[in-house]
């Protein structure tokens, strides 16, 4: 049993987590509808149409739920804002909760319910050693090889304030000990294996982009 203070990072996804919920777009007009994805990965990878219920729910305590959902299919939801709300910008919330085979993971997505055109970020380049692996999805490592990690966005698609653009790595097949960092470094399983890199990006706004790599260690 590993002592207390030797606990896995989340980089290291040794149990179910849901690493991110994207909307699509993240910002609607009252009346306006968006799709929300999740996105749940354990230590096999993703998990492909995870076994998911969305509600709406109350954004500050005291406070009504705004609008409503509808399910669509593959861990998918169609959000639809309220036909009006009280202020220019309103922030409407929808909890998903994730029946996993020992727990119930939770949580939750702010939709902005305005006038405002919002978009998500997008990943234009995806380095390894500096060598774009973004085309091709996979990347080939040695055991234990230390790989510096980089991932690039669309000028355009970054919030109005770039400092708060957020990184977050996860993998199945290394350790990633600074895992909110961009560029970052991953070193490598020491035994040969099949594994999943994800880099999940925040813009700040709302925004939420993700991207999957195969890693094979050989």
């Amino acid at each position: 049993m590993a002592a207390c203070d030797e606990f896995p990072t989340p980089a290291e996804l040794a149990k179910p987590q849901i690493l991110a919920i994207r909307a699509d777009p993240p910002a609607i007009p009252a009346g306006g509808t968006a799709v929300l994805t999740i996105l749940v990965a354990d230590s096999n990878g993703q998990v492909e149409a995870p076994d998911v219920t969305w509600q709406t729910s109350p954004t500050n305590p005291g406070e009504p739920a705004l609008g409503s959902v509808a399910m669509v299919d593959g861990g998918s939801v169609i959000y639809t804002a309220p036909p009006q709300t009280a202020e220019a910008i309103t922030l409407a919330s929808v909890t998903a909760r994730v029946k996993t085979d020992d727990s119930e993971l939770v949580g939750v997505k702010v939709v902005t319910i305005a006038d405002l055109t919002l978009g998500n970020p997008q990943i234009v380049a995806f380095t390894a050693d500096g060598t774009d692996v973004l085309s091709a999805g996979s990347l080939t490592v040695k055991p234990g090889q230390i790989v510096e990690l980089e991932a690039q966005l669309e000028p355009d698609s970054v919030g109005p304030d770039p400092a708060q653009t957020k990184f977050a790595w996860y993998s199945t097949a290394g350790t990633i000990e600074r895992y909110q960092s961009n560029p970052v470094e991953m070193v490598a399983a020491d035994a040969s294996l099949q594994g999943w890199l994800f880099c999940v990006v925040r813009n700040g706004t709302g925004g939420v982009v993700w991207q999957a790599i195969r890693v094979t260690v050989e």
